[in-house]
């Protein structure tokens, strides 16, 4: 009997179930993937398209002197040194802590590099080593701060700041240095090598040491590691210490460079700049480009992009007559957008514990 009823309930060999429209919530599904991939590669291409809208704008609106070789001749020549400050700035903030004395420093071994050539007429190599080797002596003192003194890297970096900013005033009593600068040292700053200016090359060559060490090297991504989560990066046996201390020391190196990029972009040494001046277009563009291709990390190619961003804002609006404070306007704006675009994405990131 079970048999025969058995049989009776098996559907025909030629039945075909009929195949029904797909439920409702795995087309809301799909529909919801969509659109989160498109928000995510609006997330990380945001800023490329916005640069890409401004330079069309600006060339359609100034068609006779914005999309001139001789002006972008100019953002590049007077942005590099904006560059190699921010690396400078980013390998601490990468690794969760902040070096505000990089500014300070850059104008300080700026000076240093001066003074080598123009009052005891060493060589430019000398000059250029001086520079550098005090940037790394101001990195090493940072990272004893951060790491053996336990300080707050955000005061301690302010306050190495100010000394330094005391130190260039009583060393050169607030003199400008500019006469026995190396031709050479100019030349870099002014001359071009196949239309490039040099002071581009030095910045993008800068730019792709920084990237590979923070993207293809162990110290980086254990650095990367220390800024996600600090306590977990110590439990899984990464040397905190050790690695905040390099960056910080790796930072003032940078630092140093810039000092000699200024030298070479003025011809001269201005002791009287102001250090934390100097840093804010840096900080700017740091934060700015946290907000590009990976949203929520610190990265060089978006810092790239939100300088070139910044740069064609102030270029495009400078040649339309608008006044000095177009610049101070659009990095103040633009810190804002950063900090606070590089905090969400962060917070996503980590899951929403942040929110």
């Amino acid at each position: 009997m079970d048999a025969k009823v058995a049989e009776a309930v098996q559907p025909p060999a030629s039945y075909t179930p009929e195949v029904g429209p797909a439920p409702k919530s795995t087309s809301r599904h799909e529909a919801t993937r969509a659109t989160s991939r498109w928000l995510i590669f609006g997330e990380r291409y945001g800023l490329v398209f916005v640069l890409i809208f401004a330079i069309v704008l600006f060339s359609v609106i100034d068609s006779s002197t914005f999309p001139t070789v001789s002006n972008w001749r100019s953002i590049g020549s007077t942005q590099s040194v904006t560059v190699v400050l921010g690396l400078a700035f980013i390998l601490p903030l990468v690794g969760g802590n902040f070096d505000l004395s990089v500014g300070a420093n850059a104008i300080m071994c700026s000076v240093a590099c001066a003074s080598c050539m123009s009052r005891y007429g060493w060589p430019l190599a000398a000059a250029i080593a001086v520079a550098v080797g005090l940037g790394l002596l101001v990195g090493v003192f940072n990272g004893i701060l951060v790491t053996r003194a336990r300080l707050n890297g955000l005061i301690a970096t302010i306050g190495t700041a100010a000394l330094l900013q005391g130190v260039v005033t009583w060393y050169s009593s607030g003199l400008p240095i500019a006469t026995g600068i190396s031709q050479s040292l100019q030349d870099l700053g002014t001359k071009t090598t196949f239309g490039v200016p040099r002071l581009v090359v030095v910045a993008i060559l800068a730019a792709a040491i920084v990237t590979y060490v923070l993207t293809q090297t162990p110290y980086g991504r254990r650095l990367a590691s220390i800024g996600s989560n600090r306590n977990a990066a110590r439990l899984v046996g990464v040397r905190v210490n050790a690695l905040t201390m390099g960056s910080f020391i790796l930072a003032g190196g940078i630092a140093g460079l810039s000092g000699v990029l200024i030298v070479a972009q003025q011809g001269s040494a201005n002791p009287a700049t102001d250090g934390i001046a100097t840093l804010l277009p840096a900080l700017t563009v740091a934060f700015l480009g946290a907000s590009a291709f990976s949203p929520g990390e610190f990265n060089v190619p978006g810092l790239i992009v939100a300088l070139l961003l910044i740069a064609v804002l102030v270029s495009g609006l400078t040649l339309r007559g608008a006044a000095d404070w177009v610049q101070p306007l659009c990095n103040g704006v633009a810190l804002i957008v950063g900090v606070g675009l590089s905090a969400y994405f962060r917070a996503r990131r980590l899951g929403g514990s942040e929110l």
